[in-house]
């Protein structure tokens, strides 16, 4: 397959990369050997570089690109990306989720900067070698192996509460509320948006002690902490969403219930559809069909735009309706 040297596309959250790759007049991203991407990285564009140029692409340099929600994850099952040889990450992306870079073989090394402080066990294969940036808070590099840091202790303030690391333990104390943090790029209302202070060492942290009237705005400032093993309240006022954070509450259900709830949902009225043989409060076939369609329609819908930041007031529109009708034409059958 013939395939272009080197491609480099200037994106943004208005303009994404499969626009751009159409206006340069590339129909077949699969014939892109080298992407260079300036400007905004999308979910949507990591989306379909992954589907489309998974198998083929073998230099991306991101070095100059800004990733909108700060973090590469996979979704897409264990094998993105196959054939890289060359990545370039930003200083702009904190965390890389998932296998997404697992089955690179040819990958073999890595440059780490500052900023990337959350690295998934299997991101990546282990004939690779990491360099680290020297002023990574977290990680770095013994031999080419990635390690993590010990740290000094390090504290700050959020208004009245204050928090300190020490020994892999967060301390908190103080009076006030923490901040629903949310970097992900969803929620934004009720979010305080960005991320936690301590967030940047929460793979060093195994232990969380609350001293004081502590509550918490919501479930998100917490979320990544994968390495608590304990939580203690002392003196502690703490509200009772404090229970859902410390309880495996994490970014993966909610991607878990907004993807797994419709498709469950479309497939079980589209099947009850198939079976039916008995129409509800003296209904014609076409227009019980027609109610059974146009909510398999709205959970569809809700499938395809789950976490697609772009789309969220359609999301919502088509979660909305399609409960609405559920629970309308469910409800005097006595479900």
């Amino acid at each position: 397959m013939l395939q272009e040297k080197d491609i480099t596309v200037s994106l943004t959250p208005e303009l994404e990369l499969k626009q751009e790759l159409k206006e340069k007049g590339i129909d077949n991203p699969a014939t892109i050997a080298k992407l260079t991407v300036v400007g905004t990285i999308t979910f949507n564009d990591f989306e379909y570089m992954s589907k489309n140029m998974g198998k083929t692409l073998q230099e991306l340099d991101m070095s100059n690109a800004l990733f909108e929600r700060s973090r590469i994850a996979s979704y897409f099952g264990s094998t993105v990306f196959h054939n890289l040889i060359s990545v370039i990450l930003p200083d702009t992306v904190t965390e890389i989720s998932g296998k997404i870079f697992s089955h690179c073989t040819g990958l073999t090394s890595v440059s780490i900067p500052r900023s990337l402080t959350g690295i998934d066990k299997d991101a990546f294969n282990r004939r690779v070698l990491f360099t680290v940036h020297p002023d990574n808070p977290v990680y770095t590099s013994k031999n080419g192996k990635l390690a993590f840091k010990k740290i000094k202790d390090v504290s700050g303030r959020i208004g009245k509460v204050e928090w300190r690391i020490s020994k892999g333990v967060l301390t908190i104390s103080g009076e006030g509320k923490i901040p629903d943090y949310n970097d992900y790029g969803y929620y934004e209302d009720s979010c305080e948006k960005g991320t936690s202070p301590w967030y940047p060492y929460r793979k060093l942290i195994k232990k969380i002690v609350f001293n004081g009237k502590i509550s918490l705005k919501g479930i998100f400032a917490f979320s990544g902490f994968d390495k608590i093993s304990s939580v203690t309240f002392q003196n502690s006022g703490c509200s009772n969403i404090i229970n859902k954070v410390f309880h495996g509450y994490q970014y993966e259900d909610l991607w878990n219930i907004d993807c797994w709830f419709p498709e469950q949902m479309s497939r079980m009225i589209k099947e009850l559809k198939l079976k039916t043989i008995a129409y509800p409060g003296g209904m014609a076939a076409e227009e019980w069909d027609a109610i059974l369609d146009r909510m398999a329609f709205c959970f569809s819908e809700m499938e395809r735009l789950a976490f697609n930041h772009n789309k969220i007031k359609r999301y919502n529109e088509m979660k909305n309706e399609g409960l609405a009708l559920f629970c309308e034409n469910f409800d005097f059958l006595g479900w």
